[in-house]
């Protein structure tokens, strides 16, 4: 814990980031400290199939909200947000007909 609280103070971190160096499109993140109480999250959770199994991710509105508390804010994250949002224009757009 004292080291996340570090790397939060210092560097504005939110997340751990893993990836595979020879794939650096695939990339998972893993919060460093919950700026949303967990069990928000879970409850909203999205459940996706991943070469058969079943992997849970946070909704497009919660990560949005997480990309938000970045501080200070990054361009990526600033870009993320416009295309998120895009989507779930798409989406509701979708599902409204």
């Amino acid at each position: 814990p004292a080291k996340r609280t570090e790397w939060r103070r210092a560097k504005g971190a939110v997340v751990f980031q893993f990836g595979h160096p020879s794939r650096p499109y695939q990339k998972v993140d893993v919060f460093i400290y919950h700026p949303i109480p967990f069990e928000e999250l879970w409850a909203e959770r999205k459940k996706l199939s991943l070469r058969g199994v079943e992997v849970s991710v946070s909704s497009i509105e919660h990560v949005i909200e997480l990309k938000r508390k970045v501080d200070p804010p990054r361009s990526q994250d600033a870009s993320d947000i416009r295309v998120l949002d895009k989507v779930l224009e798409v989406m509701k757009a979708k599902s409204d007909g």
